[in-house]
């Protein structure tokens, strides 16, 4: 793996190799739900109390520690090892999520992505197309590069530009960038594992990481046209899939080999190319009316409402 970072990952291992004293974990049901329950607190507090996280962390933060001391019997050097290590790994992830601010609000001022919209409606007007180019391909791309939030942010405003009702606009992107978090965001994730565990065989850990991940890329192609557009989606769009997920899991798999926190940001550039050719397809050129589609605003609708369709061009 290479090593972005020389003195983060320095520090990190001297950290790791700290005196901790050894303890022997009971592994029972009981303590097991007792792991669980920091997760499920923290849940409640988001979801159904809506906090914030600066309000929520510091909570889950406290229960946490009173798990490992009292029921663990975790000494006080130890937690506060751990919880220093834990400060010192989130420095890079901040680092990134502030270069990722940077770029959208660059992109933003730019009218980048605006422009990226109507190139691509140049080549086809197929609404099909177009969803599964952006929710999956583009968020794919963005998440390569950044991640963090970052294709939600930038996609979803395009999908409903396109007339993706609004919760599905949200949706999509979240299910189309799934496959890319392990070695998105120039590897973050990748770069994370390393540091937290040890790894016998770095190189083949990777290559079986992008094996396995051919299916989860074609699994979430097939799963966003059916969310599009039922059966009759998958199947006028199952080329395109498939082509997409040749490019997109094959470009990774090679990259890997020298440098797994590229991978998937190549594989996303490799995959916008594709889109070019693709759109000169007939198949995918012209518009094709789907009999069902719970995602996409019905256009008869939208000549009805010659405001909305406004706000979206």
């Amino acid at each position: 793996m290479t090593d972005p970072s020389p003195p983060f990952m320095a520090l990190t291992r001297v950290i790791t190799s700290a005196s901790i004293e050894d303890t022997e974990l009971p592994l029972d049901i009981w303590h097991w739900l007792l792991v669980v329950v920091p997760i499920v607190v923290l849940l409640f507090l988001y979801v159904v109390r809506r906090w914030a996280g600066p309000e929520a962390g510091p909570v889950g933060l406290l229960l946490v520690a009173i798990i490992a001391v009292w029921f663990f019997e975790m000494p006080w050097e130890d937690l506060a090892v751990a919880s220093g290590k834990g400060v010192w790994d989130a420095v890079p992830i901040v680092l990134v999520i502030f270069a990722a601010l940077v770029l959208y609000r660059l992109g933003t001022a730019a009218g980048a992505f605006f422009a990226l919209r109507r190139g691509v409606e140049q080549f086809t007007k197929n609404r099909l197309f177009l969803v599964l180019a952006f929710g999956w391909i583009f968020a794919s791309f963005t998440q390569g590069i950044v991640g963090f939030g970052t294709p939600l942010v930038i996609v979803a405003p395009i999908l409903l530009a396109l007339g993706v009702k609004p919760i599905y606009a949200v949706v999509i992107p979240l299910i189309g960038h799934a496959w890319a978090n392990f070695f998105g965001t120039l590897g973050v994730g990748w770069l994370a594992t390393g540091q937290v565990i040890s790894l016998d065989d770095e190189l083949l850990t990777a290559v079986l990481t992008a094996l396995l991940l051919f299916v989860v890329i074609f699994c979430v192609g097939v799963g966003l046209a059916w969310i599009i557009g039922r059966w009759q989606a998958v199947l006028h769009a199952l080329p395109f899939i498939l082509i997409q997920t040749v490019v997109l899991g094959g470009v990774q798999l090679g990259v890997v080999l020298f440098s797994p926190e590229l991978s998937t940001f190549l594989a996303g550039s490799a995959a916008l190319l594709t889109l070019l050719v693709l759109a000169r397809w007939s198949r995918y050129a012209e518009p094709f009316d789907l009999d069902e589609s719970p995602a996409l605003e019905d256009r008869d609708d939208e000549r009805r409402n010659p405001r909305r369709r406004a706000s979206r061009s």
